[in-house]
């Protein structure tokens, strides 16, 4: 099939009425007013997409969530374009995250920060569903990391997906109860509707299962400029502009060391011990509720009619 006439269904999930106006219109809605797990976010919303069998309607599918372009500063016409101009592969990915590999050396070690039995528990996690994590977790740059589910694929990609991790993680309540109770709980954290452990561990397994199966994936190019021209607060941008050339530096020759783990360790303790920064070094959601983005699309990129509903969570 031609790139020009590949077709791209990707969603955004219409989970509260307070979400329609922050919708890419380019995108397709995913009636999501139900929302019967919502403390499984993505993971819920990938597996009705794999029980509804989404993913045969289209080329490539994909679920972004409402803070797509708050995290990314991208539009649909964009994601578009470049899946077009970059054609034959199975996942197309779009790190909602591009800060992340010039603050920590991999997106795991982004998780101990928040909670320190999170390696453990991934470690675990992976291991009971049949896929494991090398001993040794190596350097993630943008161009192996993918955080917050970004991304859309082939059927054949999904199909392997539902079969090889999603359906598995479902059954470790089952077939591991005392894991999956350790897995399936709620932390801690910044949004009103709660959220469980899991979550944090799944968003993590698509840049592992690409690199260790081998996946023929395309990774959004995130250039520095790129990356500094997204909104950040002030310490976090000066801290961007300061380390970034001699991180990138490391990633290009493949270098790094244990000193220079410790000093972007360093770099980044500094960084939150004067600002309170951590985990939410973007600026990407609403102040006054951080379940909404921090910014709709701006006029130009609404020339897209609004898609319709597709039914999902409203039974």
């Amino acid at each position: 099939m031609s790139e020009l006439n590949v077709s791209i269904g990707i969603y955004q999930p219409l989970f509260g009425r307070a979400v329609r106006e922050y919708l890419d219109p380019g995108f397709m809605v995913l009636d999501w007013l139900g929302n019967p797990a919502p403390e499984l976010r993505e993971l819920a919303l990938h597996h009705h997409i794999l029980q509804s069998r989404l993913f045969e309607r289209h080329d490539l599918t994909g679920l972004f969530s409402p803070k797509f372009f708050s995290k990314t500063g991208l539009t649909s016409c964009e994601v578009k374009d470049w899946v077009k101009q970059n054609p034959g592969h199975d996942v197309y990915c779009f790190d909602g995250r591009p800060f992340v590999p010039y603050t920590h050396y991999n997106s795991i070690e982004r998780g101990v920060i928040n909670h320190p039995e999170f390696e453990d528990l991934t470690r675990r996690v992976c291991r009971a569903i049949g896929f494991d994590l090398p001993s040794e977790l190596g350097r993630q740059t943008n161009q192996q990391a993918i955080l917050c589910n970004f991304w859309c694929a082939s059927p054949s990609f999904w199909e392997r997906w539902s079969r090889e991790i999603v359906l598995p993680i479902f059954e470790l309540v089952q077939s591991d109860a005392v894991l999956a109770r350790k897995v399936f709980c709620k932390l801690p954290y910044r949004s009103p509707t709660p959220v469980f452990l899991i979550v944090f561990i799944y968003e993590r397994m698509m840049s592992y299962f690409i690199q260790i199966k081998g996946i023929n994936a395309a990774m959004f190019p995130w250039t520095a400029e790129r990356i500094l021209g997204l909104n950040w607060a002030s310490p976090m941008r000066e801290y961007l502009v300061h380390n970034i050339p001699w991180i990138d530096e490391l990633d290009r020759c493949r270098r790094w060391t244990s000193d220079d783990r410790a000093k972007l360790a360093d770099a980044y303790s500094e960084l939150v011990s004067h600002a309170d920064i951590r985990a939410h070094e973007a600026d990407t959601f609403n102040p006054h509720n951080y379940d909404l983005p921090a910014r709709k699309l701006p006029p130009k990129a609404l020339k897209h009619e609004p898609s319709p509903l597709e039914g999902g969570g409203a039974q």
